[in-house]
């Protein structure tokens, strides 16, 4: 994938951080990424296999992890986000420092997702994230279970 459709992705990620995210609570904030997240590999398990989804994703989360420690605390196991370490803290965290890891997680996940479907499953993946806003996501934030 080209710069230009990196770019793309951020672009997309940022218009639904500004739609989605505009004044909401570090906790809030905090269950809209995990939903943000839960929908993204919902729609990827439609088309690609489980065992695949699982693996882009671990690399995602291995890699965004060691440029943004405080995503070590999110885990992502059998289809479910578990924020709850991350959630005992994320009152004390600054807006930023909860945007910027996640969105960085959100434009890579789309990346690589893009590259191995040559980009068919991109436009999906757009049209599910645009529908994560404050008022769908209205879960605990222990876990994000997908499918729930």
């Amino acid at each position: 994938m080209g710069i230009d459709e990196t770019d793309q992705h951020s672009k997309q990620v940022d218009a639904w951080i500004k739609q989605s995210a505009g004044g909401l609570s570090s906790e809030r904030l905090l269950l809209l990424f995990g939903e943000a997240i839960n929908a993204v590999q919902n729609r990827a398990s439609k088309t690609l296999s489980e065992v695949t989804v699982s693996a882009v994703f671990d690399r995602v989360l291995i890699t965004s992890q060691k440029r943004y420690p405080l995503l070590s605390r999110v885990k992502i196991e059998s289809k479910v986000v578990f924020l709850d370490a991350l959630a005992a803290e994320c009152n004390d965290l600054a807006r930023d420092e909860i945007i910027d890891p996640f969105r960085s997680f959100l434009i890579e996940l789309l990346t690589i997702l893009g590259n191995l479907t040559a980009d068919i499953l991109t436009k999906p993946l757009y049209r599910e994230l645009l529908k994560v806003t404050a008022k769908t996501s209205h879960r605990g934030l222990r876990s994000i279970k997908s499918g729930s």
